[in-house]
């Protein structure tokens, strides 16, 4: 596991990679927002063992705001994982819309992400109506 801040990343080829926006509560955004982070952990951990079982390589993106010791509980779930913390709004967006699976957080800014994305979405479910291909959790 690494913290990488990349301005121009291109996820590797013939991996499947899966992007998590995990929205914490910041300087820019007082509303706060509430923690997923069992159902977040839980849906990890089954991808994992799927493709594992199924030998599909695969990388998790963790996206997100904040210390890298406030994710301990994600960097001890698989050693294929980057947690990219507090880099470029826009790398993070880019690489959301382009990632394979997407998993979105009660959040406007990866929603967005979702609706551009060719990907297979997990939407948490808030004030905007997810897409009906989208798998609810």
């Amino acid at each position: 596991m690494e913290n990488k801040q990349h301005k121009d990343e291109i996820l590797e080829k013939g991996i499947v990679h899966i992007s998590v926006h995990i929205r914490r509560p910041n300087s820019h955004d007082s509303r706060g927002s509430p923690s997923y982070d069992n159902q977040y952990i839980s849906l990890i951990t089954q991808i994992n063992q799927k493709y594992t079982r199924l030998n599909i390589k695969h990388h998790f993106h963790i996206m997100s705001q904040g210390k890298i010791e406030d994710f301990k509980n994600y960097s001890s779930l698989c050693e294929n994982m980057t947690i990219h913390l507090n880099e470029l709004p826009e790398v993070a967006f880019h690489r959301m819309v382009i990632s394979d699976i997407l998993m979105t957080n009660a959040s406007s800014y990866s929603y967005t992400a979702a609706l551009l994305s060719k990907g297979l979405i997990f939407y948490k479910k808030f004030w905007h109506t997810g897409a009906k291909k989208w798998k609810h959790f």
